[in-house]
């Protein structure tokens, strides 16, 4: 399902890795509907406090790989590994849909990452990495 060093080395055993995949794919797809209550009433703030306290291994991995996230930066990859869509994005976060795609760009940039990398499928492998490394049946 997710290819990514640690799981294309062999270390972990195929059910490891599939229940990982499987725990990792239900978080992606949870209820986002306290997502949206907080951005669409102006609680950008409260929104990051919120996704930190439910994510912390997602948001140190991000801040490592990018130390010059702002806060703007921070929603959209937050939003993304949430699997919202750029649309989505776009109306939670009061923006245009090219004012979205515009700042995926420039994460990608400051990633390193090229234009055939799916940034949905990294962020949420951001937490494949971060976690399967400690994670055991």
């Amino acid at each position: 399902m997710f290819s990514n060093h640690y799981l294309s080395s062999g270390v972990h055993s195929d059910a490891q890795i599939s229940k990982f995949n499987t725990v990792v794919m239900l978080q992606s797809f949870e209820n986002k509907e306290w997502v949206k209550s907080l951005l669409q009433d102006g609680n950008g703030g409260l929104f990051i406090s919120e996704f930190t306290k439910r994510y912390p291994d997602f948001v140190n991995e991000l801040e490592n790989r990018m130390p010059d996230l702002n806060s703007m930066d921070f929603k959209v990859c937050a939003l993304l590994r949430l699997d919202f869509y750029t649309k989505e994005i776009a109306v939670l976060t009061n923006s245009s849909v090219r004012s979205v795609e515009s700042r995926k760009y420039r994460i990608r940039k400051k990633l390193n990452l090229s234009s055939q990398v799916d940034l949905t499928l990294y962020m949420v492998q951001l937490v494949c990495e971060s976690n399967l490394k400690s994670f055991s049946i």
